[in-house]
């Protein structure tokens, strides 16, 4: 069984790149995000701890059913990463997917042509700026078996 987390800033592909491998068991807190809106993307502070628990359930269910497992998130830090690496078993081969940084330009150019609510630009450049203030490159030390950088 195989798990692969996809690690990468706003914009940078991530997505795109899910879509190419349908077979794997997707967590994404953006669907769920599109979910409560009802196709429209909703970014709602107060629905992000209920948008986790979810995720997580899914996460146990998919495990217990023996899938292969994509998460498709931005998993910019070691700490953003851990609840998924804590929770899948050693019986799975942990694979993290690296996207490239393009630049905030390029990154908040893609994000505003995507369908992501009426999100300001300049909201796009904060969060993709703290985004990648909070990098941190994956390990094996942390739990992964292979590391690939696209």
């Amino acid at each position: 069984m195989k798990l692969k987390v996809l690690i990468g800033n706003i914009a940078s592909g991530k997505t795109s790149y899910r879509e190419g491998i349908p077979e794997h068991y997707l967590i994404s807190r953006d669907r769920w995000r599109y979910n409560i809106g009802l196709g429209s993307y909703v970014w709602n502070p107060d629905l992000e701890p209920g948008i986790t628990r979810c995720c997580k359930a899914e996460l146990k269910l998919a495990i217990e059913a023996g899938l292969d497992i994509i998460v498709d998130e931005t998993n910019m830090s070691r700490a953003s990463r851990k609840w998924v690496l804590d929770m899948v078993p050693d019986t799975y081969t942990k694979e993290a997917i690296v996207f490239p940084n393009m630049g905030e330009n390029e990154h908040v150019k893609r994000r505003l042509g995507c369908n992501h609510g009426n999100t300001s630009e300049e909201t796009w450049r904060r969060v993709y700026r703290r985004k990648n203030k909070s990098y941190q490159a994956p390990t094996t030390a942390e739990g992964f078996d292979e590391i690939t950088f696209l």
